[in-house]
């Protein structure tokens, strides 16, 4: 039995009711209606009561046993006009009334140290536009129809070329606990909850499914990535946009398929703002393959950001600070390390200044869970 820590249970019976109802107003066209209800339960990591360092957001990360389940009641109202059976426009307005949600937040009294609590409640509402369609149009429409006739352009198959959008504009609140009065801002919204979301699709199916390509972008609205504490301000994700491109074919009677996913073309770069300071600015790419058959999956995923040598100091300058702290604070918390840079040298390094774990991403859960417990096993009591 393990003596002065706390052991987390998350043991909750939910009954989540929910009805649907759709009214054909045409042919072509719907209204539908729906309510239902949901729970979003804390993760392991949340509620695991002990730090780990997470370096995609540069912040050393603690879970919280006391975590609750937050429940959610959904309401939403739908018009559909459909151009065909797979094509598709609609606008959609929702609203979402939350109990108890989770937020990642700065712990106070250390300044850095980020745990997870729960609000009292909250609201998100919004608009939602939805586009599909395919582009078979443009042969026939008379502007674009002399335009693509004698070029490569008038070549193309229009009618398996398809373009979608996405617009979801939302507006959240939180209401705060009376525990929770250390944080700065009363009124904000939800903690990770965007004003808006876009997106844009351009893609190719062939006829009979053996290969298509599509190519996605992808912007969200400047959101809450920490809660602020002590007058201190919240800390902001900035708005960026993503631009990936999937391409996938289907070979040998369809039982082998090859998937190549570009993800990140523009690499932009992410930036963190605590008023008007910038707390993190750095690019990120990744490119993954993948190659399928059946439930096999082989992945293969590269990391573009500095190059090896400036990746490593930066990388031990962290972790050496972070574990000097941890040292200075008297503090006797289990440190697992989990990097995308998998050198030999780091890993001793890290290991031998006190870190009881180090793991390259992605890992495994069963890699995880030998970690966790070593943390455990090892916990003073």
């Amino acid at each position: 039995q393990l003596v002065g820590m706390d052991i987390a249970e998350v043991k909750d019976r939910s009954v989540l009711p929910s009805v649907n109802l759709a009214y054909s107003l045409s042919e072509r066209s719907n209204l539908r209606a729906a309510y239902y209800s949901s729970v979003n339960r804390p993760e392991f990591r949340e509620l695991a009561p002990f730090a780990f360092y997470v370096f995609d957001k540069n912040a050393e990360i603690r879970g919280n046993s006391d975590l609750k389940v937050a429940n959610l009641m959904n309401y939403d109202l739908r018009y559909e006009y459909y151009f065909s059976p797979t094509e598709v426009a609609s606008v959609a307005a929702f609203y979402k009334d939350l109990t108890t949600p989770i937020e990642r937040t700065i712990q106070p009294s250390t300044g850095t140290l980020v745990t997870y609590y729960n609000a009292s409640a909250a609201e998100i509402y919004g608009l939602e536009f939805d586009f599909y369609k395919s582009l078979s149009f443009i042969e026939d429409w008379k502007y674009s129809k002399r335009a693509i006739k004698d070029n490569f352009l008038g070549k193309l198959p229009w009618d398996d070329v398809f373009f979608g959008f996405n617009y979801a504009w939302i507006d959240s609140s939180i209401e705060l606990s009376p525990e929770l009065a250390f944080q700065t801002n009363e009124e904000r919204p939800l903690q990770g909850q965007s004003p808006y979301v876009v997106n844009f699709q351009l893609g190719y199916q062939h006829p009979e499914g053996k290969q298509e390509w599509t190519l996605l972008y992808n912007r969200f609205g400047r959101r809450i990535s920490q809660v602020g504490v002590n007058e201190a301000p919240d800390i902001y994700e900035e708005p960026v946009g993503l631009l990936d491109f999937v391409y996938a074919r289907r070979f040998w009677d369809d039982e082998w398929t090859f998937k190549l996913r570009l993800r990140n073309l523009l690499d932009p770069e992410v930036r963190f703002t605590q008023g008007s300071e910038a707390t993190r600015e750095e690019p990120r790419g990744t490119e993954t393959q993948e190659l399928v058959h059946g439930d096999l999956h082989l992945n293969v995923r590269a990391r573009k950001a500095t190059t090896p040598d400036e990746g490593e100091r930066e990388l031990s300058n962290r972790e050496y600070a972070l574990l000097e702290r941890l040292i200075a604070e008297g503090r006797r918390t289990p440190v697992i390390f989990v990097t995308a840079f998998p050198d030999e040298r780091i890993r001793n390094h890290v290991l031998d200044a006190g870190a009881i774990g180090f793991l390259r991403k992605p890992c495994s859960d069963e890699k995880l869970t030998r970690c966790l417990d070593t943390a455990l096993a090892n916990y003073p009591s």
